[in-house]
């Protein structure tokens, strides 16, 4: 059996996902618009400063939840999309390595993408080197704490999946 870690079906699904988070921060700020609008036709000379107060507090608050989509899930998901592409579309053909696994704990950032753990895998041969994306470590950690040896599907020095 093999649990893949980048697959088309998980990048079409991270796409779907930043498409609807792109979808719901449109729709915040087509709302926060459609309101002040709404502010400025009902305003006029004994409410302008209330009005005022409701349009300056409509755009705050939108931007805080707007900035916190983008930077919470949107940027995330855009991330981790373009990774998985990166990685699909990567030269080289997909090896198979067999031997014992270790994921580090600590994780390191790869600028404008997301966080890799380093992978220590002994074999036979020797000990390889290779990277596993951090959202599927804990998956990897799983699958190599089952049993002593492991066999791991690799592409350019990524952990594409493991079989068992």
């Amino acid at each position: 059996m093999k649990t893949s870690f980048y697959s088309a079906e998980i990048l079409a699904a991270y796409e779907k996902k930043n498409r609807i988070w792109k979808a719901v921060l449109a729709a915040l700020c087509l709302a926060a618009l459609g309101l002040i609008v709404l502010f400025c036709l009902r305003t006029n000379t004994l409410n302008a400063p209330r009005m005022e107060g409701y349009a300056t507090l409509t755009f705050l608050l939108a931007g805080w939840v707007g900035i916190t989509i983008h930077g919470a899930a949107l940027r995330y998901d855009r991330a981790l999309a373009a990774h998985i592409g990166r990685i699909l579309e990567a030269q080289g053909e997909e090896r198979r390595v067999r031997g014992r696994v270790t994921v580090e704990k600590k994780s390191a950032a790869i600028p404008g993408s997301i966080d890799v753990r380093r992978v220590r895998i002994e074999t036979a041969d020797g000990t390889e080197r290779a990277f596993v994306g951090a959202p599927f470590a804990a998956a990897l950690e799983k699958a190599a704490a089952a049993d002593g040896e492991t066999t791991l599907c690799l592409i350019g020095g990524y952990v594409t999946g493991v079989e068992r």
